[in-house]
């Protein structure tokens, strides 16, 4: 019996030294333990440190995040120091001053706009009595990147119409997209997809042009998705669509894509079916963005 436990004390040592060693504990030091006969101080050893809780969150891993989950959230623009609401301002308190002054005077900050440039077309022009709008201000985040863009919205009695579109870069607000004359409409729609795409259109003397574009995650600029272009003169003098009205006549006429801007050289688009076209429309149109929370300019917080 003796012997025996002397076999199994044995092993039970050899066995609590091979976990010290797999542990990380020095020979020397181990030795210095086992001299000094505290087999409770080798029992505090076996026992597990337990780490203290942090209170603080972890930064997300981006690469566990996989495209198309909803945590894979894209980065926001730029180091934005001041609020959204502090960095338009300025935007706000240009429009203000140029509605006080009858649109006759227009901060720098305002330059691309057509109302500080005057590039809007002058057959229509007296029809703009500009002292009947109304300015709003909504904001939207085309590319949920946490980053709200700024629009412009004029109002009278026929329509609402977003004159511009602004978004954040460097600090500081960025003209993104700006009406340039009377014949012009920039409108916000939902995509197929379920995303969003500013629509700019210049139409004129049967002829319309269409843009369509987007605000990439993480971009202050805007890309262009596609352009298209139709000439609808000649469908408008077939007796078979006289009833009809123009947006349908429209569908009707030569239709081509390829368009980079809203006065494009016929002689390098490509011609396309008005099945392409109306295909094109659809992902881009497939609903408009109806802005829940617009405001007057002179409501904007001061």
């Amino acid at each position: 019996m003796i012997k025996t436990a002397g076999k199994k004390l044995c092993i039970l040592v050899l066995a609590v030294i091979l976990v010290l060693l797999a542990a990380g504990c020095g020979v020397s030091a181990l030795m210095d333990m086992m001299r000094s006969g505290a087999p409770d101080q080798l029992a505090e050893q076996q026992q597990p440190t337990m780490p203290e809780r942090s209170t603080q969150k972890p930064e997300p891993d981006a690469r566990k995040q996989q495209p198309g989950t909803p945590s894979a959230k894209p980065p926001a623009q730029g180091p934005v120091t001041g609020t959204p609401q502090e960095i338009y301002k300025p935007i706000i308190d240009a429009y203000i001053e140029a509605q006080s002054s009858g649109f006759e005077s227009f901060d720098p900050i305002l330059g691309d706009t057509f109302l500080a440039t005057g590039n809007y077309s002058f057959d229509v022009s007296e029809d703009m009595e500009f002292s009947e709008f109304t300015l709003f201000y909504a904001f939207h985040d085309m590319n949920e990147d946490r980053v709200p863009e700024l629009f412009i919205i004029a109002s009278d009695l026929y329509t609402d119409s977003i004159w511009g579109v602004y978004t954040i870069a460097g600090n500081a607000p960025r003209s993104l997209l700006q009406q340039a004359s009377a014949h012009e409409v920039i409108d916000l729609n939902l995509t197929e997809d379920g995303g969003s795409a500013l629509v700019h259109e210049w139409s004129h003397m049967g002829e319309v042009t269409t843009l369509f574009y987007t605000l990439q995650a993480g971009k202050d600029r805007l890309t262009l998705e596609e352009g298209l272009y139709t000439d609808w003169n000649e469908a408008a003098q077939n007796e078979e669509y006289w009833d009809l009205e123009n947006s349908e006549i429209v569908k009707y006429g030569d239709h081509y894509k390829g368009a980079s801007g809203l006065y494009p050289d016929t002689g390098e688009l490509i011609p396309i079916s008005m099945d392409e076209w109306e295909t094109v429309w659809a992902h881009y149109s497939a609903g408009v963005f109806i802005f829940p929370d617009m405001r007057t300019i002179s409501d904007y917080p001061s």
